[in-house]
């Protein structure tokens, strides 16, 4: 995402598989933490989100399906997270100044 200015206020890291349109990142992600950790190593590695949500159906845009997410304060930067619905593994990670908070792929 860019600002008015086309600063980039946030990046966007998909899966694998997550997206026909887009390719998956394959890189580092924040602490180590790879896709396939679950929610638990998740927090055990950042430790307390600052908010978060366990989702569900009838939680998400139009009463869809929310994934769980956790959000997470880091070196003056956001990181969320969102998680397959049972919090195996993660999906997507969005990384963004404090002020843009990305849930779900919508800016919130």
């Amino acid at each position: 995402m860019l600002d008015e200015s086309d600063v980039a206020i946030c990046v966007q890291l998909w899966s694998e598989g997550r997206s026909d349109e887009y390719q998956g990142y394959g890189g580092p992600l924040p602490k180590g933490l790879t896709f396939g950790s679950s929610r638990d190593v998740v927090r055990a590695t950042l430790g307390k989100p600052v908010k978060s949500e366990n989702g569900g159906p009838g939680k998400g845009l139009f009463g869809g399906v929310l994934l769980p997410w956790d959000l997470f304060r880091s070196e003056g930067r956001d990181i969320h997270f969102e998680y397959s619905d049972s919090g195996v593994d993660i999906r997507l990670v969005s990384i963004s100044l404090p002020s843009v908070v990305i849930t779900s792929g919508a800016e919130t």
